[in-house]
């Protein structure tokens, strides 16, 4: 029974990590993807770039992609993501757009 309890606890303490997972702001070369995955994980960060850059060169560009859409959907240590903000800033267009704005199309994602 003890050995389900610590189960149980292990679980509960890796889900608790990867929900806490974040693009690290000290640790980054491009967007801190690497660096948050190593935080987390509790490794060196440049075993995390390794194997994304393995896993870029091995499956075709994979790796490339698999960061690019962590980027972004990760949030920032701060809060937010890139993939809100794109939203945010569509929907404050398209509300100005319906209110009649007829300013300049200078939009920015």
């Amino acid at each position: 029974m003890d050995n389900n309890n610590n189960n149980n606890r292990q679980i509960t303490n890796a889900k608790d990590k990867i929900m806490n997972l974040t693009r690290s702001d000290d640790d980054k070369w491009i967007a801190g993807v690497a660096g948050g995955i190593a935080e987390t994980v509790g490794v060196d960060s440049t075993i995390v770039r390794i194997v994304f850059a393995t896993v870029g060169v091995f499956f075709f560009g994979t790796g490339i992609l698999l960061y690019l859409a962590l980027w972004a959907i990760l949030p920032r240590p701060t809060g937010g993501t890139i993939a809100q903000d794109g939203i945010n800033k569509a929907k404050a267009w398209n509300d100005s757009r319906k209110n009649g704005a007829t300013g300049s199309t200078d939009f920015d994602i």
